[in-house]
């Protein structure tokens, strides 16, 4: 359930800045797949990271 949170959001955020941002605006379908990729890869870092201070804090 939480990588399509990740993904979902990661889609909203990129229309989001797409909006803010006039001149980067790509269109919707393009914001959505540059949140979506995003989202997923900072998904994945922020899951690892956690998971490397978990392991160090455990020794």
């Amino acid at each position: 359930m939480e990588p399509l949170i990740g993904l979902t959001s990661g889609a909203i955020g990129g229309n989001v800045a797409g909006g803010v941002l006039k001149n980067l605006n790509q269109g919707t379908l393009i914001d959505s797949i540059s949140g979506i990729l995003g989202g997923g890869i900072s998904d994945g870092t922020v899951l690892a990271a956690v998971g490397v201070v978990k392991n160090m804090m455990a020794k």
